[in-house]
Order: C-alpha cells, then sequence, then structure tokens
C-alpha cells in the first residue's frame, strides 16, 4: 500500500512539472497532462482501499425524521396554497 502511494505521487508530480501546455511536442502539451489526470484518478482510488482496508464507512449516515412528516424543521400541509 505504501510502495503504491510513493510510485502514484512521484509519477503525478514528475508529470506535472515537466508538462508544458505551449510547447510544440506532443509529449510534454498532451501525454503528460493525461498522466497527470490519470495519477489524481489513482490517488482518488487509493484513498477509497485505504478507507475500505481501515473500515472507515463511505456512506452518508441516514437521518430518523418523525412520523408526522416533519422534515428538515418544515411540517408536512397546513399551508396556505395562496388561493385567495
Amino acid at each position: 500500500m505504501i510502495k503504491s502511494i510513493i510510485v502514484i505521487l512521484i509519477t503525478g508530480v514528475t508529470s506535472f512539472i515537466y508538462t508544458d501546455l505551449d510547447n510544440e511536442n506532443t509529449f510534454f502539451s498532451l501525454f503528460l497532462p493525461f498522466v497527470v489526470f490519470l495519477s489524481l484518478v489513482a490517488l482518488a482510488l487509493w484513498f477509497v482501499a485505504l478507507f475500505h482496508k481501515l473500515r472507515i464507512p463511505q456512506t452518508a449516515e441516514s437521518h430518523n425524521y418523525d412520523s408526522a412528516g416533519e422534515f428538515g424543521g418544515f411540517e408536512a400541509g397546513g399551508g396556505d396554497s395562496g388561493d385567495g
């Protein structure tokens, strides 16, 4: 796990440093920015794998709302509909 993060960071930082969008060479202007993007995706996936390994929940917890229909501080029904 540590080796992969080191490889991802070294690849991403190195390609970011040598990226030159104004260069006429395709390697520096197209390929290296694509490598930077792939490194960011790989970094995100690495964090997901780390959270999974550490059993950190990655979902939002559901909130318990009462059965009367109250949602987010607003009561359901009984409002003025604006009809005259």
